[in-house]
């Protein structure tokens, strides 16, 4: 990643409202029949522009946080750390991305490897969205 921070996919944003991210963010998506269109939700011009996008009833606007956002969302309330990182082949010098989950209650760690994440975006939002899916699985875990 390059210093700019990178934001969550359409469906990453729609499954973290589902399961009830409601951290304000400055920016939302918004869904159309035509397609889906980034906002940005401006509060006042001298105001903090942040608020909670994914508050109401609206099934078609999703707040859109960055990928670290989100990632802090899931350590700080449900105790998951999530985590992107790579290796470099030793003879070509791509870099193969992985994420990692870890349960903080318990320590126990989970490993993805997706053999098709060729960035850092693709494999941060890989992992939020099967993280997201399997929250359920993951709080069995932490409750016990």
């Amino acid at each position: 990643m390059d210093n700019i921070e990178e934001y969550v996919s359409v469906e990453v944003a729609r499954l973290l409202k589902v399961k009830g991210f409601d951290w304000p963010c400055e920016f939302y998506y918004e869904w159309y029949e035509s397609g889906v269109s980034m906002f940005k939700g401006f509060i006042n011009s001298w105001s903090e522009n942040k608020t909670n996008h994914n508050k109401g009833n609206s099934l078609n606007k999703f707040s859109r946080p960055t990928v670290a956002y989100a990632m802090q969302w899931l350590r700080v309330v449900h105790n998951l750390f999530v985590h992107v990182d790579y290796t470099t082949h030793p003879v070509t010098k791509d870099k193969n991305y992985y994420g990692t989950v870890i349960n903080m209650k318990d320590v126990r760690e989970t490993v993805f490897v997706f053999e098709d994440a060729l960035t850092y975006e693709g494999c941060a939002n890989r992992l939020l969205k099967d993280t997201l899916e399997n929250l359920d699985k993951y709080k069995e875990i932490t409750d016990i």
